[in-house]
């Protein structure tokens, strides 16, 4: 699915996937964060640790994500949800509705 918008020259489109590598280079830059979950799906293939539902002018996104030990998981959670909203919005134009925050797991220290 694209999001598309017409301006005077023709038409815009932006795709779910560029919204998807938005929201990773946004989601690295927060600290606490160690990764992306990876996730198996009801058919045991790996599903994406990134969601994007575009409905209309407006977008949805939901991470999957490891929070590394001893940082606290809601504080980065939040920060990820502030993060990939300000810079999606701020790339894109499109309005972000949510973004739905999942803490899949913990990093610990490797000695």
């Amino acid at each position: 699915m694209e999001q598309e918008t017409k301006t005077n020259v023709g038409d815009l489109r932006i795709s779910e996937a560029v919204i998807v590598k938005m929201a990773n280079y946004a989601i690295a830059e927060v600290a606490g964060v160690d990764s992306l979950a990876v996730r198996k799906s009801v058919f045991k293939k790996k599903a994406a640790p990134i969601q994007v539902h575009l409905m209309g002018d407006v977008v949805e996104i939901t991470a999957y994500i490891i929070v590394k030990y001893g940082c606290r998981a809601t504080t980065v959670a939040e920060q990820v949800q502030q993060t990939v909203k300000d810079q999606v919005q701020t790339m894109t134009g499109i309005a972000v509705s949510k973004v739905n925050v999942v803490v899949a797991g913990i990093a610990f220290e490797k000695k």
